[in-house]
């Protein structure tokens, strides 16, 4: 059986990149505000991602949480708290970002029972943090699903 992953944010890489992943993967493509540009191409591309606009019902579904939102509130932390306990939650920033280590220190103090990796992204090559090494490896196959390069 898949693992599910639920993507909160933004989608940055190609459909192609992200065929790679739901041959692997059950992917739920969570949409905070309104669709975004690419949302129809993607989904025509790839229909087996399920978009929502629910985030504590996508994570309540999900074994592995991607927040890839630059500007993640508060709000957003508050309601998948209590489903995202001992749940791996990948954190993606971009490279040399400050804004991106104070919103993973952010993160990892809402989410204190959560498998916490960061993965700082450059153009073709990702930088993977964490502690937790079952999670470091999954983190590890996801990117390089998505056609990156990876750094320990």
């Amino acid at each position: 059986m898949k693992k599910t992953i639920v993507w909160i944010g933004k989608i940055d890489r190609s459909p192609a990149a992200f065929h790679r992943l739901v041959v692997h993967y059950r992917l739920i493509w969570v949409i905070q505000e309104e669709v975004p540009s690419d949302a129809s191409a993607i989904k025509i591309s790839l229909p087996e991602v399920e978009v929502i606009n629910c985030a504590k019902e996508g994570c309540w579904e999900a074994d592995i949480i991607i927040l890839a939102e630059e500007l993640i509130l508060q709000e957003l932390l508050e309601k998948i708290r209590e489903v995202s306990t001992q749940k791996m939650v990948m954190i993606i920033s971009a490279e040399n970002s400050i804004a991106g280590e104070e919103r993973a220190s952010t993160i990892k103090e809402a989410l204190p029972f959560s498998k916490i990796v960061e993965v700082v992204m450059s153009s073709e090559e990702a930088q993977i943090l964490g502690v937790n090494p079952g999670a470091l490896a999954t983190a590890k196959d996801i990117v390089q699903l998505l056609g990156y390069g990876v750094r320990m």
